[in-house]
């Protein structure tokens, strides 16, 4: 059995609990990076094993990472679908995911949401995934694990509804500072290609999808969220995170 990471991961959480719940399948697995510009289609077969890890944003995966899955063609191949979220909901987009994976000849077999900082404020979920939450997915990891031993294909219920929720609207990217080194690196990075690769201190608004790749990588700390656009996520997740939010897991 071959083992595959498939993550789509602006800002490096969905990654770190893909390839966290990989390595507890088998002893060496696979990473597929599914936010790169250039993604390539990839097949897999029904003696393969997938963990695929979306972002939620607003209750949906993004559509960049759609896509991408939708590059993805499985011959009967076990799915593991994971939805990383910052605390809020969830929403459709553990079933939207597993929705892409049906349709692209994926069992799903298990499912869960694990909660990782949120990636516009870093402050609400800070320090998930934590000891508590490792746990919980390596937990999460064993029983799929004896799932797939014991031929148990059952496709597990998860939450959301069809038609799934409008997916967050395009128009506000972050903004560049004076403090721009012009070094390309988020331009490089850009799921979205909303960055030029000769303008890299410009980025279209119409493309972004407030990934915040770029804010995180930025090595001189030139990019931010217009200053309203921040205060009303923080207001809106002061009014919708309380407490400390627990993961959801579907087998």
């Amino acid at each position: 059995m071959t083992v595959f990471a498939l993550h789509f991961s602006p800002t490096g959480s969905t990654k770190q609990i893909a390839e966290r719940i990989a390595a507890s399948l088998d002893l060496e697995f696979k990473s597929i990076d599914l936010s790169v510009r250039s993604l390539k289609s990839f097949d897999f077969d029904a003696k393969d094993t997938a963990v695929v890890a979306m972002p939620v944003f607003v209750g949906r995966i993004p559509a960049k990472a759609a896509e991408a899955l939708k590059m993805c063609r499985a011959n009967g191949t076990c799915a593991l679908s994971v939805a990383v979220f910052g605390a809020r909901a969830v929403e459709d987009a553990l079933l939207e995911t597993n929705d892409i994976l049906k349709a692209q000849g994926f069992k799903t077999i298990a499912s869960a949401a694990f909660v990782a900082r949120h990636s516009v404020v870093p402050s609400v979920a800070e320090g998930r995934p934590d000891a508590d939450d490792l746990t919980q997915i390596d937990a999460f990891a064993k029983n799929a694990a004896d799932k797939i031993m014991r031929k148990d294909f059952t496709e597990p219920e998860v939450p959301g509804h069809r038609p799934y929720r409008d997916a967050p609207a395009a128009g506000v990217a972050p903004l560049v500072s004076s403090a721009c080194i012009k070094c390309g690196l988020c331009a490089e990075n850009c799921p979205a290609a909303a960055i030029p690769l000769n303008a890299p201190n410009t980025t279209d608004a119409s493309k972004c999808f407030m990934c915040m790749r770029c804010v995180r990588l930025c090595p001189a700390k030139a990019r931010a969220l217009p200053e309203p656009v921040l205060k009303h996520v923080e207001e809106l997740l002061k009014n919708t995170v309380k407490g400390r939010t627990k993961n959801e897991i579907y087998l």
